[in-house]
């Protein structure tokens, strides 16, 4: 599951790697905001599932234990050499208490527990991508193997893929939550209702497996549409803040200057111009120390090339978080 992830990861670090020149309005409480390069968000998809394969990173430690010698609860009469036969079997320790080991299911709850983590992460990158491939936005598109059509109206193209794997982490959820239900309440050493953890282990497992490998290939399908979110950035209030920062560099307190640009933009909208038609003499009226060279902030490569914090979508971040995240999947096993 670790391999898949970073598969998927890899999907997504091409598509970046495809999409640095392409600026969309990012989004935040689904309304457009500032202007992103759009690999900028598949970047942000990487990082997403790097967390999630951290936490089977660390779940791996909880299954890395022979219990071998345990017996049913008190241990063997053997002389076994147990940490030969963990050797043997490539696990680093031999557990510390055989009563314990007799019910423990922990490592269980933990691993379902990364799936159902993991699975969050993933519902939300399809959603993501639903929203991005509607009419409304049509900012991507995916293959038609990814798609179905609909029983009655001809022209749908409905992602199904994406809204299953949406779906999908109820189940995981819901295994997680059952194995929990399962062990809250159990005595110590083994009881006979822990033969349970099967059912939801191997679903999980099983599921989550097939989601990455149709994910990654939905990804690997997937086109973005530059026209599309060249359109997108006709709302040129995603260059708000930047106003906003345009007068606090000139001595105006970020309070002050977020009240200016709120009634410049209500202004805006009232009258239905464009942030960069509206003449110098009203902007002036608003806020006094506005100057022609205002005119430069309305555009979005302009935007994006302001910005100067590690990370962010300033183009050579963008290209040294490509750089950084294909030395790390190279060293990948």
């Amino acid at each position: 599951m670790i391999a898949m992830i970073d598969d998927l990861r890899c999907a997504f670090l091409a598509k970046a790697e495809q999409s640095q020149e392409i600026l969309i309005p990012g989004m935040t409480h689904l309304q457009n905001a500032q202007a992103l390069s759009y690999a900028h968000i598949f970047l942000s998809y990487t990082e997403m599932l790097s967390r999630a394969k951290e936490r089977f990173r660390l779940s791996a430690r909880f299954c890395d234990v022979c219990v071998l010698g345990s017996g049913a609860l008190a241990g063997v009469t053997f002389n076994l050499d147990q940490k030969m036969m963990a050797k043997d079997l490539g696990l680093s320790s031999v557990t510390n208490n055989s009563y314990d080991v007799s019910g423990d299911r922990d490592f269980i709850l933990d691993l379902l527990s990364s799936i159902f983590f993991a699975s969050l992460q993933l519902s939300r990158i399809a959603e993501d991508l639903m929203l991005a491939q509607t009419k409304g936005f049509g900012t991507i598109e995916f293959d038609q193997p990814f798609c179905t059509g609909s029983s009655m109206m001809p022209q749908k193209k409905n992602a199904d893929f994406a809204e299953l794997l949406r779906g999908a982490s109820g189940v995981f959820g819901a295994n997680f939550t059952g194995m929990a239900f399962v062990l809250k309440g159990l005595p110590s050493s083994y009881n006979r209702d822990l033969q349970w953890d099967k059912k939801f282990i191997f679903d999980s497992v099983e599921n989550f497996e097939k989601v990455l490998g149709i994910f990654t290939k939905a990804v690997k399908s997937l086109s973005v549409h530059k026209d599309a979110a060249k359109e997108r950035l006709r709302d040129e209030t995603l260059y708000a803040t930047d106003l906003a920062d345009y007068l606090v560099k000139k001595d105006i307190p970020f309070k002050t200057a977020h009240d200016q640009v709120g009634q410049i933009v209500s202004f805006a909208e009232e009258n239905k111009v464009a942030l960069s038609k509206i003449g110098l003499d009203i902007y002036q009226k608003f806020s006094p120390k506005i100057s022609g060279d205002v005119y430069a902030l309305f555009e979005a490569t302009h935007s994006v090339r302001l910005k100067k914090t590690q990370g962010s979508t300033h183009p050579l971040e963008i290209k040294k978080q490509i750089s950084r995240l294909k030395k790390e999947l190279a060293k990948r096993s």
